[in-house]
């Protein structure tokens, strides 16, 4: 999956710092790229430097207490970094647990602290993230790129941005249902990622027509059942996360290089 318009061999030896995670050359064993204790150079996926703790992607913060799933991706990052996320993340998870009671459970949010509730009338009014969540869910959707693809680390030229954000009673239910469709796709994950050992293929039949329309398409993941699933892809020199919150909230991310 290499950059167009990029050498391949410079592209190569930019991931060379990284062969620490790995343990072989980086086309071997690129899905190893998690954090292990063993593992020596561990280098930070958001800015590259020298990382010693483990990042947990997404964030504990996104599930229900005690009940984190036993599949979170852990990857490294460097104490820096992971304080300054961990902050944002407290805020972001109350912002959206409020958002949820209110306009899902349809409970008081009175409990709530009155800068989250003033937080979630300004993203029910203007349709639009709050800074903290808008940090969060590109550094989360960084977390699952880097995992899937290998590819998004923010110290080799990546910069992110929200693209799309919908919270579920914005629309009606058949938009919602085809958020979670598989995604076509044009670029074929690299050999050796984890995005490239679950290729899967939709054979359309068109009514009428003789031939058969072949698309290969990228699949959603599911880190735990109705509260947070994702998909990531490479479209067009452009990677690209989606992913859905509780069956409410829907984020897409997109980066450029």
């Amino acid at each position: 999956m290499s950059k167009k318009g990029g050498s391949e061999s410079a592209h190569e030896e930019y991931y060379t710092k990284y062969d620490g995670l790995w343990g072989e050359v980086l086309s071997h064993l690129k899905n190893r790229l998690v954090y292990g204790r063993n593992y020596k150079d561990m280098i930070c996926i958001y800015c590259g430097e020298s990382a010693s703790t483990r990042e947990h992607c997404p964030p504990k913060a996104f599930f229900p207490e005690h009940d984190y799933p036993d599949n979170l991706r852990v990857l490294p990052a460097c104490k820096k970094c992971n304080n300054v996320f961990s902050k944002a993340e407290e805020v972001v998870r109350d912002y959206l647990d409020c958002m949820y009671d209110r306009y899902y459970n349809n409970k008081s949010v009175e409990g709530y602290p009155e800068k989250i509730r003033e937080y979630v009338e300004f993203t029910e009014q203007g349709k639009e993230l709050i800074e903290a969540a808008d940090i969060v869910f590109k550094k989360v959707a960084q977390g699952l790129a880097i995992y899937e693809i290998c590819d998004g680390f923010g110290d080799d030229g990546w910069s992110s941005k929200v693209t799309g954000f919908i919270c579920k009673h914005w629309g009606d239910s058949e938009e919602w249902a085809r958020l979670e469709d598989p995604v076509p796709i044009n670029v074929l994950p690299e050999l050796g990622t984890r995005a490239s050992g679950n290729p899967f293929v939709i054979y359309d039949i068109g009514i009428g027509e003789p031939e058969i329309k072949v698309s290969t398409c990228a699949m959603w993941k599911n880190i735990k059942e109705g509260i947070f699933s994702y998909v990531a892809w490479l479209e067009d020199d452009v990677i690209k996360v989606r992913m859905i919150l509780r069956d409410f909230f829907y984020v897409e991310v997109s980066f450029y290089n």
